[in-house]
């Protein structure tokens, strides 16, 4: 999630809601693409601070 493009967790979302759908679940879209894009700056963010600190390390 960390190299996600800004796209993708729409793209994710729309599968994700589909499959809920599926079974049978009503998950509002917006909701989808706001957690899914949470979770992938949450990943930037970690992924970053680790090479920041990889980098001081060196």
């Amino acid at each position: 999630m960390s190299t996600a493009v800004e796209h993708r967790p729409a793209e994710v979302s729309r599968l994700w809601v589909a499959e809920r759908a599926a079974d049978g679940e009503v998950f509002d879209p917006e909701i989808a693409v706001w957690i899914l894009s949470g979770l992938a700056d949450l990943a930037r963010a970690r992924s970053s601070h680790y090479r920041r600190q990889a980098l001081q390390q060196s």
